[in-house]
């Protein structure tokens, strides 16, 4: 019976001591697990800080190349570069909506290339204008580019059309037409380019008028 009573404590104290190793080996291994996932997140954090950084640096010397060729500080770095809803570059309509309001227009203009065509003016007559243009052939953006001298009611509109028209630019044609708009107002002049999947026609900033000027897809 001592023998007996002894083989059946031996036993038991083998097989506790084997569950106690099992669970001592499970909680290594989730320690283990948890640990490497920690240092995941925390390289994958360190990666996105880095990204953040340089996109701050480029957006920040895009706004010195302005400011360079301006003399006016639009402050473009603190534009919105998140996800915009995209507009067709045929879809009049939803590009007029985007602009604002429009306060005149007029059906007998020309587009850029002497073609007939509708203009839609979002200032009253007496304030820095911001036009929308539209023909068969081509959609045209022409607002007021303020310069140093200019009074500080007109270098404030021309921050507000060219801040407007960089969300435009990007619904038009992606996160590169965000980029397009800031090169004008940096000096960089563009013609017959494809962004963003459309053709540009030209697009510049010189002495107080910015124009871009895009191809419609139907055309």
């Amino acid at each position: 019976m001592k023998v007996v009573t002894k083989s059946k404590f031996a036993a038991a104290f083998l097989i506790s001591s084997l569950m106690l190793s099992a669970c001592h080996f499970s909680d290594n291994k989730e320690a283990t697990s948890q640990k490497d996932e920690t240092q995941i997140k925390a390289q994958q954090s360190d990666a996105d800080k880095s990204v953040t950084a340089k996109k701050k640096l480029a957006l920040k010397a895009l706004e010195n190349n302005i400011v360079k060729n301006t003399g006016i500080h639009y402050n473009s770095h603190l534009w919105s570069t998140g996800d915009t809803q995209s507009i067709d570059i045929d879809d009049v309509a939803a590009i007029k909506a985007a602009l604002g309001a429009v306060k005149s227009t007029d059906k007998k203009m020309l587009d850029y290339q002497s073609n007939p065509a509708k203009l839609y003016r979002y200032m009253k007559d007496d304030a820095p204008y911001l036009d929308l243009i539209t023909s068969n052939d081509l959609i045209e953006f022409d607002w007021y580019f303020a310069l140093p001298q200019n009074t500080k009611n007109e270098r404030t509109s021309s921050v507000k059309h060219a801040k407007n028209m960089y969300g435009v630019a990007r619904q038009l044609l992606g996160v590169h037409g965000g980029v397009l708009v800031k090169d004008m107002l940096a000096g960089k002049v563009t013609k017959d380019t494809t962004i963003g999947g459309q053709h540009v026609k030209v697009a510049k900033c010189h002495l107080n008028r910015c124009l871009l000027v895009i191809k419609k897809t139907k055309a």
